[in-house]
């Protein structure tokens, strides 16, 4: 049987097959579980439903990116922030290219590129 497990926030942290009656022992404390497949990636589990997750709403503009879900953590060139309105104004000081990714689950990853 394949099985689906996930966190409180409906992040999947792992799935699998298992002998049919075995996939309740599968989750751990503080997880639960689903006896579906799912991807690990471009899936959640919301009101106890396997989901796609959304795209991501953030657009770039310039060096203006727009449509950051609230709470969501920008990451440039490896250094993280919190995003709490929406906004993030790119200021680089140094010449080069710096990769940006905003997570802020349940949406799917937001991947940009910029070369001052």
């Amino acid at each position: 049987m394949k099985f689906t497990i996930y966190d409180a926030a409906g992040r999947i942290v792992r799935t699998g097959f298992c002998p049919d009656g075995m996939e309740q022992v599968q989750a751990q404390t503080g997880e639960s579980m689903l006896p579906v497949d799912a991807d690990l990636q471009l899936d959640y589990v919301q009101n106890g439903a396997v989901r796609a997750r959304p795209t991501n709403p953030a657009t770039l503009n310039a060096n203006t990116i727009t449509g950051i879900p609230t709470g969501a953590i920008l990451t440039i060139s490896g250094v993280a922030y919190t995003v709490d309105d929406g906004v993030a104004e790119l200021d680089f000081t140094l010449p080069g290219t710096y990769s940006i990714l905003i997570n802020a689950f349940p949406y799917l990853d937001a991947n940009f590129t910029v070369t001052k």
